[in-house]
C-alpha cells in the first residue's frame, strides 16, 4: 500500500528504483526483490498485465510509473486513527544478559519469551512472534526503526541480572512514533521468584494498554513447575532447540532432566516430543526408535495439562509425519491454533505440510501461513514457506496472463488451476482441451500420469474423460 501511495503521489511520473526505495523503505535495506514483489502484488490485485498496462507501467532501466487516474479525497484531512489502532501491538525485544556468567544468555532468553508468550494471551493486542523479535538480539538500534519495521506502536526492552541466588530484572515499555518511556520497572527478587516478576511486568502492560481491550486480570505467566532447577533445564533445551540440526542431541538432554525433576511438568514433556520428533526429520536417528516415544511425551504432556497449545502441536506434527494419521493430526492442529493463534509454527506446518502437500487445500492453507507471517513478518523459516505455498497461484496467475497474448494449451492450464485449488477453472480448460482435442489430451490426462492426480480428484473431471473415451469407442464402431 505504501508502494502504491507513492505512485499515487505522483500519477504520470517516472520513480526510479532509488526514488522508490528511498519513499518506502527510507532507513531499511531491501534487496531489488522485494521490489518486484510489490509490484508483482500490486498487478495480481488490480489485474494488471505487466506487457499492456493499465495499472502500473515499467520503464526500462528507468523505473515506474502510475498509469491509472488518480482523484483527490474530498477531504485533505487524514480521519484520526482510532486508540486502538495506537496501542494494540508491541514486540517485546530480548532481554540483554548483565550476568558475570554468559552462560546466563539462556536465562535472559527464556525470560523473554515466557513474556512473549504471557503477553500474546491478551485479547486485542498484536504481539511479534519470537523469530522477529529475536532478529534484533544483540544489535543497537533506534526503536523507532524496530517499530517501522514490525508495523507495531510500542516496544518492552529491558535487561536481566543474575548473580548467586538472586535477579534483578529492568522493564521499560517505550512508543516507538517518539521514543518517549511510557513505563518502567526495576524488580529485585529472590531467584525463585521469577514467574512472580514475569507476571508482574506482563500485568502491569496490560493495565497501561488498558484502554485498548477489556481487561480482568487473570494470570497470564502460567508456573509450569515449583522446580526452578527443571525450569532452568527447560529454558537451556529451548535456547539448543532454535539452533536446530546438531544442537538437538544436547537438547534432549536438557528436557529430559528437566522431566526427570519434575515428572509433571507438562511444557517439558513437549519439549521432549519436539527433540525426538526434530531428531528423525533432519535423520539424526531412525524413526522407529524415537516417534514412538515422541508420541507418548506428546500424549503425558497433553493429559498433564490439555490446554497446553504446545502439546497438540506436538500430536499433531507427529500423527501427520509418522503416525499418518490425517483426521487426528487436523484436530490436534486446530485445537492447538485455537488455543495459541499466534504459534508460527502450527500455522506453518499446518498450511504448508498438511493442508497444501497432503489434502491438496491450497487457498486455505495460503491463508493459514500469512497468518503466521503476519505475527512473524522478519522470520526467514516462515517467508520460505509463504513463498513455497504461493508459487502455485503465482503460477497459474501468470499463465493465464500469457493466455490473453498467446495460445497457451488447455491441458496446462487445467494443470495449473488444478494446483492452484480452482476446481471450476481446472474444469473449464479441461472442457476445452477435449473440445479442441488438443494433442496433449491423451498423454497429459492419461489416468498413469504422475501429474495428473490432482485433477482425477475430481468427479467432473473423470466425467470429461469418461466421455471422451466413449467418444472414441463410437468412431470406431462407425469406422
Amino acid at each position: 500500500m505504501e508502494f502504491l501511495l507513492c505512485l499515487a503521489q505522483h500519477p504520470g511520473k517516472t520513480l526510479s528504483k532509488d526514488q522508490l526505495f528511498q519513499a518506502v523503505w527510507p532507513k531499511i535495506i531491501v534487496t531489488e526483490d522485494v521490489l518486484k514483489r510489490c509490484i508483482a502484488e500490486l498487478r495480481r490485485a488490480f489485474n494488471d498485465d505487466a506487457r499492456n498496462p493499465h495499472m502500473i507501467e515499467t520503464i526500462a532501466k528507468r523505473g515506474y510509473r502510475l498509469l491509472a487516474p488518480v482523484s483527490a479525497p474530498a477531504s485533505a484531512t487524514a480521519p484520526a486513527l482510532p486508540q486502538r489502532a495506537v496501542t494494540d501491538s508491541i514486540v517485546v525485544l530480548p532481554f540483554a544478559n548483565m550476568s558475570a556468567d554468559p552462560e546466563n544468555e539462556y536465562f535472559a532468553d527464556g525470560i523473554t519469551e515466557e513474556i512473549i508468550d504471557a503477553l500474546a494471551q491478551v485479547p486485542g493486542l498484536r504481539v511479534v512472534a519470537r523469530s522477529s523479535a529475536f532478529s534484533f538480539k544483540g544489535k543497537h538500534i533506534d526503536l523507532r526503526i524496530a517499530g517501522e519495521q514490525l508495523k507495531v506502536r510500542t516496544v518492552l526492552e529491558g535487561s536481566v541480572r543474575r548473580a548467586d541466588n538472586r535477579v534483578r530484572i529492568t522493564a521499560q515499555l517505550v512508543s516507538t512514533a517518539d521514543g518517549y518511556h511510557l513505563w518502567s520497572e526495576r524488580h529485585d527478587r529472590e531467584i525463585q521468584d521469577v514467574f512472580a516478576i514475569q507476571e508482574e511486568i506482563a500485568q502491569a502492560i496490560a493495565q497501561r494498554l488498558k484502554t485498548t481491550f477489556p481487561w480482568h486480570g487473570k494470570p497470564l505467566v502460567k508456573t509450569g513447575t515449583p522446580n526452578l532447577e527443571a525450569y532452568q533445564s527447560y529454558l537451556k533445551e529451548r535456547a539448543l532447540h532454535y539452533k536446530r540440526s546438531p544442537a538437538i542431541s544436547r537438547a534432549v538432554l536438557c528436557c529430559q532432566r528437566a522431566v526427570d525433576l519434575d515428572p509433571n511438568y507438562a511444557l517439558a514433556w513437549t519439549a521432549v516430543a519436539d527433540c525426538y520428533t526434530l531428531l528423525s526429520w533432519y535423520g539424526l536417528a531412525v524413526p522407529r526408535d524415537f516417534m514412538p516415544r515422541a508420541m507418548e511425551a506428546a500424549r503425558r504432556a497433553e493429559a498433564l495439562d490439555a490446554s497446553l497449545a504446545e502439546a497438540h502441536s506436538a500430536l499433531a506434527s507427529i500423527s501427520f509425519l509418522y503416525n499418518w494419521d490425517r483426521a487426528e493430526a487436523e484436530r490436534e492442529f486446530a485445537r492447538s491454533i485455537q488455543l495459541n493463534p499466534n504459534d508460527t509454527q502450527a500455522l506453518s506446518w499446518y498450511g504448508c505440510f498438511y493442508l497444501q502437500l497432503s489434502e491438496g487445500r491450497l487457498m486455505e492453507g495460503m491463508e493459514h501461513v500469512r497468518l503466521a507471517l503476519a505475527s512473524d513478518p522478519l522470520s526467514g523459516y516462515v517467508h520460505a514457506v509463504y513463498a513455497w505455498v504461493d508459487e502455485a497461484d503465482a503460477i497459474y496467475r501468470e499463465m493465464q496472463a500469457r493466455a490473453r497474448r498467446q495460445y497457451i494449451q488447455p491441458t496446462l492450464l487445467a494443470f495449473a488451476a488444478a494446483g492452484a485449488t480452482r476446481e471450476d477453472e481446472a474444469i473449464r480448460h479441461a472442457r476445452e482441451a477435449c473440445e479442441i482435442h488438443d494433442p496433449n489430451f491423451q498423454t497429459f490426462f492419461s489416468r498413469y500420469s504422475p501429474v495428473s492426480a490432482r485433477l482425477y480428484r475430481y468427479p467432473r473431471f473423470r466425467e470429461i474423460v469418461a466421455r471422451m473415451g466413449r467418444s472414441d469407442r463410437l468412431r470406431h464402431h462407425r469406422d
